[in-house]
């Protein structure tokens, strides 16, 4: 059987996650500023997560529009951090004129699993498909790690954003989880029975495994944002 193909944006990203493994250091900011200026022309989102006291909260940034999203405090870092990602992909595919867009984020495990077409989280699924889907009308997507606090302004930004999004009135709310992180409560629970010596067959307990179709697909967020479109 034949390798699958990986989707649009992920070939450029995997050689360059190459060099960054093989020299083992975050990526100066000259190089992305070098990068950046070699690319063809682009609009650039960034996206960042941020989870403290257990509220999960993620942030979009794109020129001067700011998303915050409020998240289940049920989703891990990754999650969130993909999830972001996730977003960002449809925000360009619905609000941006541009036909090519660079999707900014520091987490190097978020945009490793997007490279992944052989057994992919629910989540990188859905940022492959978004992909292919913004292949379908004429634009394309890259994605691109780059380092926290490198003094780059969009992340920085996203960054800050991210963290304010607990206390922000203006923040979109996402009440789902995907089923990855039910899978990592159940067997929490189950872990936490097996401490204070619980026989859970006689102890109800929720059924998060229940219906994976309930998390597979993964919450969508719709929004209509004020700004005009970006050209």
């Amino acid at each position: 059987m034949g390798r699958t193909k990986s989707p649009a944006g992920c070939q450029n990203l995997q050689n360059t996650l190459r060099n960054l493994y093989r020299s083992k250091r975050h990526v100066p900011k000259d190089y992305f500023n070098e990068t950046i200026a070699h690319a063809q022309p682009h609009i650039q989102i960034y996206t960042d997560a941020s989870i403290t006291d257990k509220k999960a909260g993620a942030a979009i940034i794109c020129g001067d529009t700011e998303i915050q999203i409020k998240l289940s405090d049920k989703c891990s870092i990754y999650t969130a951090e993909a999830l972001a990602i996730l977003e960002a992909t449809k925000y360009f595919i619905q609000f941006v004129d541009n036909k090519r867009c660079f999707i900014l984020s520091y987490s190097l495990s978020a945009i490793t699993s997007i490279q992944n077409t052989v057994n992919p989280s629910n989540i990188a699924r859905s940022i492959q498909n978004s992909c292919n889907i913004a292949r379908s009308t004429g634009k394309h997507i890259a994605f691109m790690w780059i380092s926290g606090h490198s003094n780059i302004a969009g992340n920085e930004k996203a960054d800050a954003t991210a963290k304010s999004t607990h206390n922000s009135t203006k923040a979109i709310s996402i009440s789902g989880f995907f089923y990855s992180d039910a899978k990592k409560i159940k067997k929490y629970i189950k872990t936490r029975q097996l401490y204070l010596g619980i026989n859970s067959g006689h102890n109800r307990r929720p059924n998060l495994m229940k219906s994976k179709s309930q998390y597979s697909r993964g919450p969508y967020l719709q929004y209509s944002p004020k700004k005009k479109k970006l050209s």
